[in-house]
């Protein structure tokens, strides 16, 4: 049982050093591809929305990332919905397109392995 509690234990470390990389990279996404987004994606629905929205906060401009990047990882259904053209996705350049995928996937990971240990930690009772 105590085995159990230290391999628990290293997982939470794990847990705040993802939170940690998140944060950065959040700061990276915020401040660095923002501008590129708005100009390559403004004349969609989803980004014209939203960039009315986006000011100088950080947390604004963290939305509309993280908007974006659930955007290019789900394509289809935001097709279907009118957010977004074919022809719109297809003038985004591809190291964007790619970075904004994988930031998606990372903040879902993220996600996934945080109610994970919140499950497992709630089972044991080692969370009250």
């Amino acid at each position: 049982m105590e085995e159990a509690r230290i391999l628990y234990s290293y997982c939470l470390v794990i847990a705040v050093v993802w939170i940690v990389l998140v944060l950065i990279g959040q700061v990276y996404f915020s401040y660095r591809k923002v501008d590129e987004i708005v100009q390559c994606l403004g004349a969609s629905k989803l980004v014209s929305y939203r960039k009315h929205f986006v000011g100088a906060g950080f947390f604004s401009k963290m939305f509309l990332v993280n908007t974006v990047a659930g955007m290019f990882i789900f394509q289809r259904l935001h097709i279907k919905d009118g957010a977004v053209t074919r022809e719109e996705l297809d003038t985004v350049p591809r190291r964007l397109m790619f970075e904004l995928r994988m930031w998606g996937f990372f903040l879902m990971g993220m996600g996934g392995y945080a109610i994970s240990l919140w499950g497992v930690g709630k089972y044991m009772g080692w969370l009250k």
